[in-house]
């Protein structure tokens, strides 16, 4: 989930949170933490108001990723969906999106990664 500035949940459908492939199978827990932006100087910053805040969810694919801490090839499977669902955005823009933001849910479970099963409801 992902909190605006305004303190409201930004409603989104229900979709792998690494890849946004439609059928996520897996929750993994996770504490809050703030989002990132890529900056045109190529350096990470805090966005503005901006958090991740609760679960993660996962397709199958992306899951084996998590569960074996292969983060690179998780990040190069995102890019790969995600750039083909949505071709209008430029890969290199993508990446550095896609890789920001699993770091930051890489640091928020640390070694500690547990899934869970996840139903849409």
């Amino acid at each position: 989930m992902v909190i605006g500035l305004d303190g409201r949940d930004l409603e989104a459908p229900s979709v792998c949170d690494f890849c946004s492939d439609p059928d996520p199978l897996w929750s993994y827990p996770c504490p809050d933490f703030p989002l990132f932006s890529f900056g045109m100087v190529g350096k990470s910053t805090i966005t503005p108001g901006y958090s991740s805040v609760g679960p993660w969810l996962a397709c199958a694919p992306c899951s084996f990723f998590i569960d074996a801490h292969m983060w690179n090839e998780l990040r190069e499977h995102a890019v790969r969906t995600y750039t083909g669902r949505y071709p209008g955005l430029v890969g290199t823009i993508a990446a550095s999106m896609i890789k920001v933001s699993h770091y930051g849910f890489r640091e928020a479970v640390a070694d500690d990664v547990i899934k869970e099963p996840w139903e849409d409801t």
